[in-house]
């Protein structure tokens, strides 16, 4: 078995049929189903499948940035100290996944 073939069936024993569909591109990702995959993405430690996302659709991540700003400004979101340690570990999963240059 290839490491494609092993990274595709642990993708399909992580996502629902429609996450995957949406992530392969064979049906519409809407923003509702982003979010979702996205959430799955940080659930899972998914961080090629995160970037991928990001990269695809900057129109949804611009969206989703807007909606935390905004929970940020009404109070319910992490503290400035939370939200950096956050962004640390998602910048050391990438650079774990790329290489020391990556970020």
């Amino acid at each position: 078995m290839t490491a494609n073939t092993k990274g595709n069936r642990k993708k399909q024993e992580i996502y629902s049929d429609k996450q995957l569909a949406a992530i392969r591109g064979e049906i519409p990702m809407d923003y509702p189903l982003f979010l979702s995959c996205l959430n799955r993405c940080l659930d899972v430690n998914d961080v090629e499948t995160f970037s991928k996302l990001n990269a695809g659709y900057p129109e949804f991540m611009e969206l989703n940035m807007a909606d935390w700003r905004k929970a940020n400004e009404n109070g319910s979101a992490l503290t400035p100290e939370e939200g950096e340690a956050m962004k640390e570990r998602i910048f050391q999963r990438i650079r774990d996944l790329y290489g020391e240059d990556a970020i």
